[in-house]
């Protein structure tokens, strides 16, 4: 087995083979597409050289399907794919991290916005994080449903509560400066 640690997205590519079953690149794009989380690219020139990675790294086999007009590749997951996929799910360390927060590096520069464009801020932060629970809900419905799916997916709802908890608090807080 290759003892090159998988990235964050490899990991999560092997996730998504090893639920599914056997699937196209295809399918695995949409999954990135579709998720709430912005931290991985769905493109298709980041997922079909990743597989190729993985194929070449005995992680993945591939086998022609037919899935309409043209042929295209199904994925699933090796033995030695299994193993990698629980060698990183073990290795909680790196996902122990103070989190990239968007939102929050905006706050620093709040300042340069006159109040009004501030207030707007505010609102608009406030629907955007609201508008996420369906896009939660529906990442959630293409995913077998496991209890972890279930848990993993609580945890973008609470930390969404806790994000609108924090605007409205920094909103009090802010409020007329």
């Amino acid at each position: 087995m290759d003892s090159t640690p998988l990235t964050d997205l490899e990991a999560a590519a092997l996730g998504f083979v090893s639920s599914l079953g056997p699937c196209t690149a295809y399918r695995i794009r949409k999954c990135f597409l579709d998720s709430p989380s912005a931290r991985f690219s769905g493109s298709a020139g980041a997922i079909y050289p990743l597989l190729s990675r993985l194929e070449e790294r005995g992680y993945v086999t591939s086998s022609e399907v037919k899935t309409g007009k043209r042929p295209a590749r199904a994925y699933a997951i090796t033995r030695d794919g299994k193993q990698a996929l629980r060698t990183w799910l073990r290795d909680v360390g790196p996902a122990v991290t103070f989190a990239d927060d968007p939102l929050r590096t905006r706050m620093l520069y709040l300042s340069e916005l006159p109040p009004a464009a501030r207030t707007a801020w505010f609102d608009d932060a406030e629907a955007s994080i609201r508008s996420q629970e369906a896009r939660i809900d529906a990442f959630a419905a293409r995913l077998p449903a496991t209890p972890f799916v279930h848990q993993a997916n609580e945890n973008a709802r609470r930390l969404n509560r806790a994000r609108l908890r924090w605007l409205e608090a920094a909103r009090t807080a802010l409020d007329g400066t």
